[in-house]
């Protein structure tokens, strides 16, 4: 999973170059709500465009956009564990350019999440007795992520934007099975496009 997770990101800065308007991000990451972390990455549009339409009251113009992004985060869990991730999405973000640049954005994708334990691990070794172990371990990472906020570029010219964005992460292998996890993240954007 790890090389494959290295694959997808050098795919993601080949597309680097290719990408017209790709837009950057750092947040505050909060794992299952309590537990601080950071997350930076990066979208790279694949498709879309924007469309006006009359309304009644005001011609509304809305961009519509699908994207791939790439992300990497750190959290902490206080006395437990240190997790260092790596994820690759693919997202759909429908902005309302005549409203002061709100958006939604729903994405969905995988990566790889390793845990560093803080903390000293003990099991049982096959005479019955405890012994030390190594208590990290490295689980497949799948994610599912609701984004809303204002790119600001649509309002006043301004490259940033604010979002915020809770998340189900459902981790395996967990105790033999998987788990399903919370996340919020609450950042900034910054859009290397032209203000439109």
């Amino acid at each position: 999973m790890k090389k494959i997770t290295l694959l997808l990101s050098l795919l993601l800065f080949a597309l680097w170059g290719r990408a017209q308007d790709p837009i950057l991000n750092a947040s505050l990451l909060l794992e299952n709500g309590l537990h601080p972390g950071l997350k930076v990455g990066a979208e790279y549009p694949l498709a879309g465009g924007m469309v006006s339409k009359r309304g009644k009251r005001e011609n509304k113009r809305l961009v519509r956009s699908l994207f791939l992004g790439g992300n990497v985060g750190v959290y902490n869990h206080t006395n437990h564990h240190i997790g260092l991730l790596s994820t690759l999405e693919l997202g759909y973000r429908r902005t309302k350019a005549h409203r002061r640049g709100n958006f939604f954005a729903v994405k969905a994708g995988g990566g790889y999440l390793q845990r560093y334990a803080t903390l000293t691990t003990y099991a049982l070794d096959q005479g019955g007795n405890l012994e030390e172990v190594n208590g990290n371990q490295g689980q497949a990472l799948f994610t599912l992520t609701y984004m809303t906020g204002q790119e600001l570029r649509y309002h006043n010219g301004s490259p940033f934007g604010w979002f915020i964005a809770p998340s189900i992460w459902l981790l395996t292998p967990y105790n033999f099975s998987f788990a399903p996890n919370l996340a919020l993240e609450i950042g900034v954007t910054y859009s290397l496009g032209q203000s439109k």
